[in-house]
């Protein structure tokens, strides 16, 4: 829904409404959900009790 009202306001016939693609790139929603990376408040509440097997692979 987001990615929805976002194209909605890049398409939009006013500029003074219309989103241009540099406030996008640096969104939010860009940063941290479009390029696939982790959140920030979930990659800071990461504890040791949530580390799994895989996360232990990986680092090996």
């Amino acid at each position: 829904m987001e990615m929805y009202r976002k194209i909605s306001k890049m398409l939009h016939p006013n500029p003074d409404t219309r989103i241009s693609i540099d406030k996008i790139q640096y969104c939010t929603w860009f940063k941290y959900e479009a390029n696939g990376r982790p959140k920030k408040h979930e990659e800071e509440n990461k504890t040791i009790s949530h580390v799994t097997i895989n996360d232990v692979a990986s680092i090996l």
